[in-house]
C-alpha cells in the first residue's frame, strides 16, 4: 500500500492545504518562493502555453489555438505591466512593447474567426427565405479570414517575431537578470 504522505496533489484544494497554490495555467507556486520565482514560473508556463498552440496558429485549422495563445499574449502583458518591483524596467518594457505587437498581429484574424463562429448565429435569425442571401457573405468572411491569417503568420515567421522569442527565453532562463528581485 502507497504511502498517504508520497501521493502527489491533484486538486487546487489538495495544493492549497499543503502551502501550494497554482498560478495562470497552472503554475506551482508556494509561500515561501521569491517574487521573481514565482513570476518566472508563471510567465514561464503562460510561454509553454504559447508554445504548444504555436503550430496550430500557423497552420489555422483550429481558431482555438490561436484563442489560447491570445490569451497567454495578453496575461503575460498584463503581469508586465505590474512588475516594476521583480523586473527591471528596461526588460519590462521592452517585452511588453513586443507582446503587444504580438496582440496587434494576431488580432485580425481572431476577429476574423469570431465573426465566423458567430455566422451561423446570425444567419439562423433571419426568415428561412433570406437566410441563402448571406451565402456570398460567407464567402467574403472566409476570404477575409485567409487574407487575415495570411498576414499574421508572415509576421509570426518574421525574424522580429524569432528575435522576440529568443530573447524572451533567454530572459526566463537567466538567473541574473532575476537576482536582486522583490
Amino acid at each position: 500500500q502507497m504511502d498517504p504522505a508520497m501521493v502527489m496533489p491533484t486538486t487546487v484544494g489538495e495544493l492549497a492545504q499543503q502551502g501550494v497554490s497554482t498560478g495562470l495555467d497552472g503554475a506551482a507556486l508556494v509561500p515561501t518562493m521569491s517574487a521573481a520565482r514565482a513570476w518566472r514560473a508563471v510567465l514561464q508556463t503562460l510561454n509553454d502555453s504559447m508554445v504548444q498552440s504555436f503550430s496550430g496558429v500557423l497552420s489555422g485549422n483550429d481558431p482555438e489555438d490561436l484563442h489560447a495563445f491570445r490569451v497567454a499574449v495578453r496575461r503575460i502583458r498584463t503581469i508586465l505591466q505590474d512588475g516594476d518591483d521583480v523586473i527591471d524596467p528596461e526588460s519590462r518594457d521592452r517585452f511588453r512593447h513586443e507582446y503587444r505587437w504580438l496582440g496587434d498581429v494576431t488580432t485580425p484574424t481572431r476577429d476574423a474567426d469570431v465573426h465566423l463562429i458567430e455566422f451561423p448565429e446570425l444567419v439562423a435569425m433571419l426568415p428561412p427565405e433570406r437566410r441563402e442571401e448571406l451565402v456570398s457573405f460567407n464567402a467574403v468572411l472566409l476570404r477575409h479570414r485567409a487574407d487575415c491569417h495570411a498576414a499574421m503568420t508572415v509576421e509570426l515567421r518574421s525574424m522580429r517575431r524569432a528575435e522576440f522569442g529568443t530573447a524572451w527565453l533567454s530572459f526566463l532562463a537567466d538567473d541574473d537578470a532575476w537576482t536582486g528581485c522583490g
